[in-house]
């Protein structure tokens, strides 16, 4: 049940941390486009 507990939380932490990545990515893009933009 432990090693069960411990799984469950690992790939809560890693799909968090997934997702925290991509938001962090598309939110840069996003930024960059929009420099990118104003800069034209």
């Amino acid at each position: 049940m432990l090693s069960h507990s411990l799984i469950v939380n690992f790939f809560i932490l890693f799909a968090s941390s997934l997702i925290g990545v991509f938001v962090y990515t598309a939110n840069f893009r996003c930024e960059d486009m929009a420099t990118s933009l104003v800069n034209k």
